[in-house]
C-alpha cells in the first residue's frame, strides 16, 4: 500500500531506543545541506559521503559482531526498498528470492555465499538501464555485506546506488526526502535490529509487508537482540566504574562483563541460558546492595513474544525457583511499589510449586500493601489469587 508520507520534520519513532549521541548525530545530518542533492543552501563544507561514514561509524566498531549485524540489517532494509524496482523491470526474475534464502541460511549457520555463487547470480553485464543495474547491484552488495570484512564497503555501495543513483530514484526533488527516510527510519531501525514500518520505493512510501518478514525472514536477528537488550540495560544502569567504591568494584565489574560481553548462544540454548547474564548481573548488584539498579534488572522487559518483565517471564517459562530467588532478594529492600510486585511474584511462584501456605502468606502481604498504596486496580487480582491458594489447600470456607 502506497502511503502519503513526507519526512519534513525531524521525528524519530519512540519505538526505537537509540543512544542520545546517535540521535544528536542524526539531527546534525538532518540540518546539513548537501551539494549531492542539489540543495541551494549547500556550501560544500561537508559532503554526503562524510556524513554517511560518520553515521555508519556510530553504529559500532567495525570489528564488533553487533555492528556487523546492524550493517546487514540496514542492507536488508535497503534491499527491501529496492525490490520493487527489480520486479518492475524483471517481473519474472527469481534472483531476489534466492537472495532472501541466502540471508536465512546465513542467519542460521553463518554460511557465506561464495564469490562464484555471487558472480553467477550477478554477471558483469548491463541490462540496458541504470535503474535495474543499480537495483541488482544493491542485492549483490547485500550478499557481500554478510562477510564482516566487506560489510562497510558493501553498505556504502548500496547507499550510493540508493541515495545518489537510480536504484530507487524518487525524482531529483525527492532525493532529500529519501535521505531523510534513511536518517529517521532506517538508521534507528538498524541500530535496534528491527525493520521500519515504511520503505521508500520507486512507487513512493509503502508499508512494509510484515507477512513477508514473518514467512521469509523469520527471527534472523534473535541472537543479537539478546545481546543488544543487555547493552541497552547496561547503559540504563548508568554505571561508572571510576566512581564505584573499591569494595564494590568487583561486583560492578562483573555486571559490566555480563551485560556487555559479546557472545552467540547456540541454537538449542534453553530459555534460562538466554537470561543467565541478567540473573548474574542481578545477583552481583544485590551483593553490592545496589537495590535500585537490581530492581531495574528485575523489571526489565525481555525480547520475547509477550515482552514480559524478567521476574514474570521466569514464571511463564516454568523457572519458579529462579523467580522466587530474585523476588526474595529484592523484597523489603525498596519502597512499597516494588514490594507489592515482589510479594505477588512470590505468592504466585510458591503456588506453582505447591507451597500453598507460603503462597497465602505472600499474597496476603501483596493485598495489604496494595491497600496501603491505593492500587485498587490490582486488589481484585490479589483477592482472586488468595482464593485460589485456599482452594488448593482445601480451605473452601476461607476461599
Amino acid at each position: 500500500m502506497t502511503l502519503s508520507v513526507e519526512y519534513s520534520n525531524f521525528q524519530i519513532s519512540s519505538s526505537y531506543e537509540i543512544p542520545k549521541s546517535l540521535r544528536q548525530l542524526l539531527y546534525k545530518a538532518w540540518q546539513n545541506r548537501y551539494e549531492e542533492f542539489y540543495e541551494e543552501e549547500a556550501d560544500g563544507t561537508i559532503s554526503l559521503e562524510e556524513t554517511l561514514l560518520e553515521i555508519l561509524d556510530a553504529l559500532g566498531d567495525r570489528d564488533d559482531s553487533l555492528c556487523h549485524v546492524r550493517y546487514v540489517c540496514m542492507a536488508i532494509i535497503l534491499a527491501l526498498a529496492v525490490e520493487p524496482t527489480v520486479k518492475a523491470y524483471l517481473p519474472n526474475e527469481q534472483k531476489t528470492e534466492k537472495i532472501w534464502k541466502s540471508i536465512v541460511n546465513w542467519s542460521k549457520n553463518r554460511e557465506l555465499p561464495t564469490e562464484e555463487t555471487i558472480n553467477q547470480l550477478f554477471p558483469q553485464k548491463s541490462l540496458g538501464s541504470q535503474s535495474i543495474d543499480e537495483a541488482l547491484d544493491v542485492f549483490k552488495n547485500l550478499l557481500q555485506a554478510l562477510n564482516p570484512a566487506n560489510a562497510k564497503e558493501a553498505l556504502l555501495e548500496i547507499l550510493d546506488d540508493c541515495l545518489e543513483g537510480y536504484a530507487i530514484f524518487p525524482g531529483s526533488q525527492g532525493r532529500r526526502d529519501l535521505f531523510n527516510w534513511w536518517l529517521l527510519e532506517v538508521v534507528p531501525a538498524a541500530w535496534c535490529l528491527q525493520f521500519p514500518e515504511n520503505v521508500y520505493t520507486i512507487k513512493g512510501i509503502q508499508s512494509l509487508d510484515r507477512n513477508f518478514l514473518q514467512d521469509d525472514l523469520p527471527d534472523i536477528f534473535n541472537n543479537y537482540k539478546n545481546q543488544l537488550s543487555r547493552l541497552l540495560l547496561f547503559n540504563k544502569l548508568n554505571i561508572n566504574l571510576d566512581e564505584v567504591p573499591f569494595e564494590q568494584l568487583v561486583h560492578y565489574t562483573a555486571v559490566e562483563y555480563y551485560l556487555t560481553i559479546e557472545d552467540e548462544l547456540p541454537a538449542d540454548a534453553t530459555n534460562l541460558e538466554k537470561v543467565n547474564k541478567f540473573l548474574e548481573s542481578f545477583n552481583h548488584l544485590c551483593q553490592a546492595e545496589a537495590w535500585e539498579k537490581a530492581s531495574t534488572i528485575f523489571r526489565t522487559r525481555l525480547e520475547t513474544p509477550t515482552n514480559d518483565e524478567l521476574h514474570r517471564q521466569l514464571r511463564l517459562w516454568g523457572y519458579y525457583k529462579e523467580q522466587i530467588n530474585i523476588s526474595l532478594r529484592l523484597f523489603r529492600k525498596l519502597d512499597l511499589s516494588i514490594d507489592v510486585i515482589c510479594a505477588n511474584s512470590l505468592g504466585t511462584a510458591y503456588g506453582f510449586v505447591g507451597q500453598y501456605q507460603e503462597a497465602i502468606n505472600y499474597h496476603q502481604q501483596a493485598l495489604e500493601i496494595a491497600i496501603v498504596i491505593g492500587s485498587r486496580d490490582v486488589l481484585a487480582v490479589y483477592v482472586g489469587c488468595l482464593g485460589e491458594d485456599y482452594v488448593s489447600l482445601g480451605q473452601y470456607q476461607e476461599a
